[in-house]
């Protein structure tokens, strides 16, 4: 039989239980991966791009204008510029904005949102990024999500180019 040490005859050491629940409290401070990415998205997206987009009054920027505003972010708040880009390169990935050569641009169906110049957070955008609604079609024309979805970036870079040749 194994001798028990006398700490623990004496009532040193934590139970078991104990020790899950102190783990658990330590555990809880630090994020996962994906709440920290989350958290990154929505930070870029509610201090850096919509205020940008907001300034700008158009639905795309270049990326010295992104690079200013970011600079100028980090700097007020003293956060790593490398923690930004992370949050940037997110957003891209999950479709909020979008890449074409030096010029990104936000989802079609965040622009009526900076007509109206309103203050969109992060969970707003992706609710209404996710949504299954029909891109202004009858609903008696009813076509596939992927045709809705290009259809959406035809109508989009439509205004981009439209807007650009105006300059």
């Amino acid at each position: 039989m194994p001798e028990v040490p006398p700490a623990i005859e004496a009532g040193h050491y934590e139970t078991a239980s104990q020790l899950k629940s102190t783990n658990r409290g330590t555990r809880s401070k630090m994020k996962g991966k994906h709440a920290s990415s989350t958290e990154n998205r929505r930070m870029v997206w509610e201090n850096v791009i919509w205020p940008l987009i907001l300034d700008l009054n158009r639905s795309y920027f270049t990326l010295k204008e992104y690079q200013d505003r970011r600079d100028r972010y980090c700097n007020e708040q003293g956060i790593s510029p490398s923690r930004v880009a992370g949050g940037f390169v997110s957003l891209l990935v999950k479709g909020i904005l979008v890449r074409q050569k030096q010029i990104y641009s936000i989802h079609y169906r965040i622009i009526p949102y900076m007509r109206k110049k309103a203050n969109l957070e992060y969970g707003q955008v992706i609710r209404e990024i996710n949504t299954n609604n029909n891109l202004n079609c009858s609903k008696d024309l009813m076509l596939e999500p992927t045709t809705n979805l290009m259809m959406g970036y035809l109508i989009k870079y439509q205004k981009i180019l439209a807007e650009l040749t105006r300059s």
